[in-house]
């Protein structure tokens, strides 16, 4: 939503490191509309067109365009190989509903050694106190972290920040296009990716910024 040359230069970066899939955090569009969506399908045929990108839903988007075009609300990446797994949960309506709370506990049932959480609105801390989701979001601390995941993804606001909360590293990233927001969040309001490395067990992170 917003910038297409910046979202064509965010495709090109991540394609260039091979990435096995492309993970959008949401709000492709203003107002998630038939043509808006055909029109970031579009942006993303032309620029990666053998890399997957899967998309979290955000609450730019409306849910019947989504279920149509784009895929479930709730999903889950998942490989035995690899030991990897990515679960995405739907909690754009600034709440983490019980169906949400119960797909995401039927998912860490048979998480792998490599689990990452990602959903669209950050939860409220004392960081992030600002645009973010209250309901039941210290359940979903201790949740991610009893159940050791390696790293939650948030995004919705758009800039970078990265804290750790109850020993799981969280993560908002969100400058792939958006206006960034300069004030009154903290982190820093750039347009970026995040690399994500997993060798021998160890996960790592690397915001990459993309060139304006």
């Amino acid at each position: 939503m917003g910038n297409d040359g910046i979202f064509k230069k965010a495709l090109a970066l991540a394609k260039s490191y091979n990435p096995l899939f492309i993970l959008h955090g949401g709000d492709y569009s203003d107002n998630g509309s038939d043509k808006e969506t055909d029109h970031f399908l579009a942006l993303v045929n032309d620029g990666i067109p053998d890399v997957p990108l899967f998309v979290v839903i955000g609450n730019h988007e409306r849910r019947k365009v989504f279920a149509e075009k784009i895929g479930p609300s709730n999903f889950s990446l998942d490989s035995a190989r690899l030991k990897l797994k990515v679960i995405a949960v739907d909690n754009a309506g600034y709440a983490l509903k019980i169906h949400e709370r119960n797909y995401l506990s039927s998912q860490l049932a048979g998480k792998r050694e490599n689990t990452f959480v990602a959903m669209h609105i950050p939860p409220k801390t004392e960081r992030w106190n600002w645009h973010t989701f209250s309901d039941v979001a210290a359940e979903l601390e201790n949740v991610l972290a009893e159940n050791g995941v390696k790293v939650a993804f948030y995004f919705h606001i758009h800039l970078y920040d990265r804290d750790e909360i109850k020993g799981v590293p969280s993560i908002i990233t969100a400058g792939a296009g958006a206006p960034l927001v300069p004030l009154g969040f903290p982190g820093e309001p750039v347009y970026h990716i995040v690399l994500v490395r997993v060798k021998n067990g160890t996960v790592t992170t690397e915001m990459v910024k993309v060139n304006e």
